[in-house]
């Protein structure tokens, strides 16, 4: 779904440009490659649940885990 696409998108790349964090920061404080961040902040992946989770502790629940999920799965 396009529209959840970029809802994910919009909290994790808002939270870094709120937090003022650059995302070579954030992936190195949080054990995860700067190639693959930027791929999770452009949508082009979506992480597995360990990466998710770890995202959602790092960012206290502003890019909660089940952002990531498809509107169907979801539900």
């Amino acid at each position: 779904c396009e529209v959840n696409r970029m809802s994910k998108i919009t909290k994790l790349k808002a939270y870094l440009q709120a937090k003022g964090l650059l995302q070579s920061q954030f992936a190195k404080d949080n054990g995860i490659s700067e190639g693959y961040l930027s791929e999770l902040v452009s949508g082009d992946k979506t992480p597995g649940l360990k990466v998710a989770f770890a995202i959602e502790r790092a960012t206290k629940g502003a890019v909660p885990a089940k952002s990531w999920l498809s509107e169907s799965a979801a539900q």
